[in-house]
């Protein structure tokens, strides 16, 4: 039974007496009847007019209407944020993901609502006062079966978007595509090109999480979706995503430099997965030092200066699962050490900075320039860490 969030406990009470009633509907059911924890709650309010509710819902909670021509609201609630949108029917009128024609309102059962969905298990609805379940299309059966099941012979070609979730529900979940299902994410692949980046994004940073990628990488070619993005990748490489997955707290960072190990050329798989150039920045820059052999205490603290700290964790993880180093215990210590004795290696850790120099009469580059030379120094000797030292000395570094 799902956690009852009591906002929407008050607001629904408030709502009885106009005719209103509140269902909690797709992936928090799902999730609940998964035993699997979830923050986002997505509510259908049924049997009252848009007037009224919005008089209501103001009383309640601050609301913003960000779909206007979907009847949806946003409501935030102690530093909660909850949607809110009336039942509605959504007929496809061309390709692209967002060519629907959309009618919404009372008029709109709860079950026609539910009919519109991706799959028959994100197609169930909890009634928020009698915890009663509303399940028109099997999607407990589905659930307990670990099948995923589209709607109608239309959901994917109407969304291909659907098709992604498909496989992502496959590598987190383990789940089996049904056979009609999967021969329709085929047919329509050609709508691949019609989803926008943004949304392929999220999707594969979903994919990505799995524990099952190996069975979830089959069913991408046995639809031709994403070849690119797993040509040559073998079952082994995959295994070793899914033990990071299993084994270490989800960082999306760690697998993508490891997957990223898996290529000699990353311009097309960064492409393909929409990867921002700040985090690739720091792909490559951990993907560059993987390889490097950290001998000594000197050498860990150049590598933090490159890098940063979490970022240096982040590529001993990747070397312990790339099997790439064998003394990763030792290095670990080593940085523990490190950090324990805030030996420094950034030039925040310097015991003078640029206003030091610019008293001294340095500007401009130079004055970067000469701390950086400073901080070489320093990671070699920590001792000279001596603001006295550094300023009687600062010739020396010019």
């Amino acid at each position: 039974m799902i956690i009852q969030n009591k906002f929407i406990k008050k607001l629904n009470v408030a709502l009885k007496p106009f005719g209103g009633r509140l269902y909690y509907v797709g992936g928090i059911v799902r999730d609940d009847i998964l035993k699997i924890v979830t923050k986002d709650i997505d509510v259908v309010v049924t049997g009252i007019n848009r007037e009224t509710f919005e008089k209501v819902l103001s009383t309640h909670c601050t609301v913003q209407l960000v779909g206007k021509s979907f009847g949806v609201y946003k409501c935030f609630k102690d530093g909660q944020e909850i949607d809110i949108a009336f039942p509605r029917k959504e007929i496809s009128i061309g390709d692209l993901h967002n060519d629907f024609q959309v009618d919404f309102g009372p008029q709109i059962t709860l079950e026609e609502d539910l009919q519109r969905r991706d799959f028959t298990i994100n197609a169930m609805a909890r009634d928020v006062e009698t915890g009663e379940l509303v399940d028109p299309y099997g999607g407990v059966n589905d659930l307990n079966n670990r099948t995923l099941r589209q709607l109608s012979d239309n959901s994917i070609k109407e969304d291909y978007l659907r098709a992604l979730r498909a496989l992502q529900f496959v590598s987190r979940f383990g789940f089996e595509i049904e056979a009609e299902t999967l021969v329709n994410m085929k047919k329509y692949e050609y709508l691949f090109s019609t989803i926008s980046s943004e949304r392929v994004t999220v999707e594969l940073n979903k994919f990505f999480r799995g524990t099952n990628l190996i069975k979830a990488v089959k069913c991408c070619k046995c639809c031709n979706l994403l070849e690119p993005l797993f040509r040559n990748v073998t079952d082994q490489q995959l295994a070793i995503l899914e033990e990071i997955n299993k084994k270490e707290s989800y960082d999306e960072l760690i697998i993508y430099v490891v997957f990223f190990s898996f290529f000699e050329d990353h311009n097309e798989i960064k492409d393909i997965l929409k990867i921002e150039k700040g985090i690739y920045k720091r792909i490559k820059s951990i993907l560059s030092i993987i390889n490097k052999k950290n001998a000594s205490s000197e050498d860990i603290k150049l590598l933090l200066n490159l890098l940063g700290l979490d970022d240096y964790k982040r590529s001993i993880i990747v070397k312990k699962y790339l099997n790439i180093t064998s003394d990763g215990e030792v290095e670990v210590l080593m940085l523990e050490k490190i950090v324990r004795e805030n030996q420094p290696y950034l030039l925040q850790h310097l015991a003078v900075n640029g206003d030091d120099l610019i008293a001294l009469g340095f500007s401009g580059a130079k004055v970067g320039f000469i701390l950086k030379k400073m901080l070489l120094d320093v990671i070699k000797d920590q001792a000279k860490n001596n603001r006295d030292y550094l300023l009687t000395n600062f010739c020396s570094y010019t």
